[in-house]
């Protein structure tokens, strides 16, 4: 295959203008023209070989020229010699508005830019954060809690120990890889009320919010409901996690509730609501995932909602009970809410 120089698109690859090229080319003979005035003689004497003087005078003018593309603030590429046959040895020519495009510039001294390598390197954090999360909890459900080890999960997981203590504090954590994140989630959402809405409203919201971020990964849902089932000290875990939703709704409907509530309403109303989310989400991984858990949750809220409005409207005190979770307190429960419904 024959060479063919594609002058057009050299030029291109230096993403210069055509006038800065012919000062480079003019600037670069004259100073080798210079250099061989006064050089050529002294190399003579020194040097017998007239090809090694006419290399000795090449060398030095390309440097020179390098030298002054640089100082004068461009970006010189390697040029790329087409190698292509006698169909592509012309190379379209691009418009000025393409060819000012694609001119590299400096960066601005203090000027900011967004690094986009760091949101991938979040994802990828993310990523394996809950892979091995779900590769441990496989691996408990199928050899036992207590016989797997942390090396046996970083093995499995294909990673060291010290990438799963980079995202785990124990072992017993390795099963709420979600945890932190979704109670930021909450955070974020118990924001100040605004048109016209409750602190309840807000509180609401929030739980809504959480419960989106729960079946976001369905599969992790019903995955670590069956984990805690079998294993008490991941059970005891859970419990202690969701403690902490409640005791960050708590606290923000005891700043935000008028001023001459009842003591007791901010924890009362933040169990009631933690308690709808619960049974929602808990009927959902009982279903395996066959219930509508977003749903059901909504209904809850609505009925907390009524509730509400009808202790507005009456100005009857409320009365709230904590009960165990039992087939009997759910049917008494049932049957007091259908007697209830023409109040509500």
């Amino acid at each position: 295959m024959a060479i063919q120089y594609n002058f057009p698109s050299i030029v291109e690859s230096l993403n210069v203008e055509g006038s800065f090229l012919i000062g480079v080319v003019s600037g670069s003979v004259g100073i080798g023209a210079f250099i061989g005035v006064l050089v050529i003689p002294w190399v003579q004497r020194r040097v017998r070989n007239e090809m090694r003087v006419l290399m000795f005078v090449t060398v030095a003018t390309a440097l020179v020229a390098i030298a002054y593309a640089f100082s004068d603030g461009a970006v010189m590429r390697i040029l790329l010699i087409d190698l292509a046959t006698s169909s592509r040895s012309h190379a379209p020519a691009r418009s000025p508005v393409e060819r000012h495009a694609s001119v590299r510039r400096p960066r601005l001294a203090g000027r900011t830019h967004p690094r986009e390598g760091e949101a991938v390197a979040v994802d990828r954090a993310l990523e394996t954060k809950y892979r091995i999360a779900e590769t441990a909890m496989a691996l408990f459900l199928e050899h036992g809690y207590e016989s797997v080890t942390v090396e046996a999960v970083a093995d499995a997981s294909r990673v060291s120990r010290r990438t799963v203590f980079r995202h785990f504090d124990g072992k017993d954590e390795l099963a709420f890889p979600d945890h932190s994140a979704r109670l930021e989630l909450l955070s974020r959402n118990l924001v100040e009320q605004t048109g016209g809405r409750t602190p309840v409203d807000v509180v609401i919201a929030a739980t809504e919010a959480v419960m989106l971020d729960f079946l976001s990964r369905p599969e992790l849902v019903l995955r670590r409901y069956r984990l805690t089932r079998l294993v008490p000290e991941l059970r005891r875990r859970e419990v202690l996690e969701h403690e902490r939703y409640v005791a960050m709704t708590r606290a923000y409907l005891r700043d935000h509730l008028p001023a001459d509530s009842p003591l007791f309403l901010p924890m009362a109303m933040a169990a009631l609501i933690d308690a709808m989310h619960r049974s929602a989400l808990g009927n959902f991984a009982r279903s395996d995932g066959t219930t509508d858990a977003f749903a059901e949750l909504k209904n809850g809220m609505e009925w907390i909602h009524r509730m509400l409005a009808a202790h507005q409207t009456t100005g009857s005190q409320l009365l709230l009970a904590v009960l165990p979770d039992t087939a009997a307190v759910r049917q008494s429960l049932a049957a007091l809410r259908a007697e209830a419904q023409d109040l509500l």
